[in-house]
């Protein structure tokens, strides 16, 4: 296969002529048996969509018939090939004849086919050879789509409607219809009908203006609950009107929802794009079977069935995703051990609550005890019948263990108390087995710590780097595999790291430094509609202690990461006293409430009284909750629904042009026409500002019971992302 691969790019106009020709996709194809490709003079086939194709060769010339009946010309012109994107030949054994009886000894058994039209496999093809052979087939659908992902729902912070130049425009598959936003800067925000590696993307310049194309741009993928930024270009120029350009993503991740920020253009104060299209590493999977039939020239026509027996394909690992910051340096030698827990135990104490340190029950020592000496390490080593790694053994001449060590009351062990978990959890270890395949390196592990909830942290020593054992942490309570890190220091090192955040949402920061600097910036790049960029300045001025930001972001996350915004939500905002002191009663009953009544009970205006009792419990500061009447469950149900009914107030209006067009868009909703609803919204997205130094999100859009309905995830980004107007 190669050189003989026919390759084209199609292209159609209407078969009047009414306008030019625009671009239709692409072919390669290749069709061979016996080893023999056939010479094609003519190919044609069938869409999934119902769209008809056919081609003549090598002239180039054919005809496409489109779902709805229109008729169109088609011409093609040679293109190269394209190294690495083809899948390779997907390939049948034949049964010919009605009795379907192998031809094994036939020379034109099997059969070959090269087939890609760019709208994933036909379901039917034909083809005449040279030779005067030709064949027609008909397939079964195919096991899945590859190549084209297929965009569920596509959404823009701005578009020219009233010219119908909507974003929908550019999933249409032609150049004759564009999408135009009247801005310089916009996005666009995609969902796919299933999650899809993207690898490369096409877009096509519109039909005027070239100051008006996309010259610099991110793309983005929300995977693991984050966006990413998957691909960045800068300076990019379009050659023509209506022409395309490929892209390769930088760092392709799984992901279905995208994200593709237009940050700048040519030069015009509006943007226009004619075409987008998103192709996935997944090769498309060839259909099953076919049945058709095959005739030989001067002979009569054969029944043909067709039955997948290979299928070769080419795979490539992805690229390393982007680096992490690079980690604080770890102790290695006891002098950097000393530094590091007299600094670790001293900045423990000062962030330290009254119930930190009653739980903990210290002695008057602290968390360390006294050194162990290099006779008691290598008597140790010789129970364990291993030479301990470095970082170990130079830690417990410093202390014989560390009492407070982790967030969560782990301990590192004495010496005296390591042993190998087969020994100390043969129990739990045999539990484990019983719901996983692989019991891990569990089996194999040396315990070095726990704490009293069945957390424990343990090093493998059949994961060795630079001599130093991989270390774990494991909860299986919770179900969790165990977390790897690479040695004991790093995992005391992040172990530190967690409680510094922990302690410093809880308004006990270590480091307080440059709050109030992070929380202003992390407002502004909200406003801005840069959410990745709020999310992450918002949660440095957390690490800071600010109880502000964790409310700010927790609006952000509501919008633009809504995966884990309930559980979030519940320990961040409503189970943090330091937090919710800074929420007065207006935005509690009538922002953070009614939002998370939306997103728990989204079927309920007001909570049940159920809900409030919860509710409750965490959120002390509702006193006003009622008693129990002794012995009366009937009144007490009837006191806690009246309650309840006060938890969640009216949302609180937004004044200005965005307030008046949140009537309107209630109206539309209560009228049953919710897409004009959220396009009432959308164009007076650009002049919410805030009215509260609360708020960074158009909270109403969430917690008013009509609004919320038509809220869904890829219109809360949308109305994250949208610039403000100043």
């Amino acid at each position: 296969m190669g050189s003989d691969i026919l390759h084209c790019r199609l292209f159609r106009r209407p078969f009047d002529a009414s306008h030019g020709w625009t671009r239709a996709g692409q072919l390669s194809v290749r069709i061979e048996r016996g080893g023999i490709a056939a010479v094609l003079t003519e190919v044609g086939w069938r869409a999934e969509d119902g769209a008809d194709t056919s081609l003549t060769l090598p002239e180039l010339m054919g005809s496409y018939r489109s779902p709805d009946g229109e008729v169109w010309e088609l011409r093609g012109e040679p293109a190269p090939g394209r190294v690495g994107e083809l899948a390779d030949p997907v390939v049948y054994r034949l049964f010919e004849g009605d009795n379907e009886q192998p031809l094994a000894q036939h020379p034109q058994n099997p059969l070959r086919l090269l087939l890609d039209t760019g709208q994933g496999h036909p379901v039917r093809l034909s083809w005449r050879s040279a030779g005067g052979e030709s064949g027609h087939v008909v397939f079964a659908p195919p096991f899945q789509d590859g190549h084209t992902a297929k965009v569920a729902d596509i959404q823009a912070t701005a578009e020219h409607p009233e010219a119908g130049e909507v974003a929908r425009n550019l999933l249409d598959g032609s150049m004759a219809t564009k999408w135009f936003a009247p801005v310089p800067r916009a996005d666009l925000v995609l969902r796919l009908t299933t999650k899809r590696t993207v690898v490369r993307y096409e877009l096509d310049s519109a039909d005027d203006a070239p100051d008006r194309d996309p010259g610099d741009w991110e793309l983005l993928g929300f995977c693991d609950g984050h966006w990413l930024v998957l691909d960045e270009r800068h300076g990019e120029r379009f050659g023509g009107r209506r022409t395309s350009r490929t892209f390769t993503v930088a760092r392709p991740r799984t992901c279905e929802r995208y994200w593709l920020r237009i940050l700048g253009n040519a030069g015009s104060p509006h943007l226009q794009l004619g075409g987008l299209r998103f192709f996935t590493a997944e090769k498309p999977e060839p259909p099953p079977k076919f049945l058709g039939w095959y005739r030989r020239p001067g002979e009569a026509a054969v029944p043909l069935h067709g039955f997948l027996v290979r299928q070769e394909r080419a795979t490539t690992p992805l690229p390393p995703g982007p680096a992490e910051d690079a980690a604080e340096a770890v102790p290695a030698a006891p002098p950097q051990w000393q530094d590091w827990i007299t600094g670790y135990s001293e900045q423990w104490f000062r962030t330290a609550s009254e119930e930190d340190l009653e739980v903990a029950g210290l002695p008057p020592a602290g968390l360390v005890r006294p050194p162990a000496g290099i006779t008691a390490i290598e008597r140790a080593e010789a129970r364990l019948g291993h030479r301990l790694p470095a970082s170990l053994r130079s830690f417990y001449q410093v202390t014989d263990g560390l009492l407070e060590a982790g967030a969560f009351g782990e301990q590192v062990w004495s010496l005296a108390e390591l042993d190998w978990m087969r020994e100390t959890n043969a129990d739990l270890l045999d539990l484990w087995g019983l719901f996983v395949e692989d019991s891990g390196p569990q089996a194999r592990a040396l315990q070095i710590g726990a704490n009293d909830d069945g957390d424990y942290w343990f090093l493998d020593l059949a994961d060795v780097r630079d001599g130093e054992w991989a270390a774990y942490t494991w909860h299986p309570a919770q179900g969790a595999d165990p977390v790897r890190h690479d040695s004991f220091a790093a995992l005391l090192a992040d172990q530190r790291t967690t409680l510094e955040r922990l302690r410093a949402h809880q308004g006990r920061p270590a480091h307080p430094e440059g709050a109030g600097v992070f929380l202003a910036e992390g407002r502004r790049l909200a406003l801005a509609g840069d959410v990745v960029a709020a999310h992450e300045t918002l949660n440095r001025a957390m690490d800071a202690g600010s109880a502000v930001a964790a409310y700010l972001d927790a609006q952000v996350r509501l919008f633009a990461f809504p995966g884990d915004w309930y559980e979030a939500t519940l320990r961040d905002i409503l189970g943090n006293d330091h937090v919710m002191a800074a929420i007065d009663d207006d935005h509690l009953r009538g922002d953070l409430i009614p939002m998370y009544l939306a997103l728990t009970r989204p079927d309920q205006v007001r909570p049940p009284a159920a809900w409030a009792r919860w509710l409750t419990s965490f959120v002390p500061r509702l006193a006003a909750r009622p008693d129990r009447p002794a012995g009366d469950d009937e009144q007490d149900d009837r006191a806690w629904d009246a309650f309840a009914a006060t938890l969640a107030g009216d949302p609180v209006p937004d004044p200005g042009p965005f307030g008046r067009a949140c009537a309107v868009a209630r109206e539309l909703v209560e009228f049953g026409r919710p897409d004009d609803a959220w396009t009432e919204l959308r164009n007076a997205l650009p002049s919410w500002q805030p009215d509260s130094p609360l708020r960074v999100m158009p909270t109403v859009l969430i917690a008013d019971p009509a609004l919320r309905t038509i809220m869904t995830p890829e219109r809360r980004l949308i109305a994250a992302i949208t610039r403000r107007s100043s």
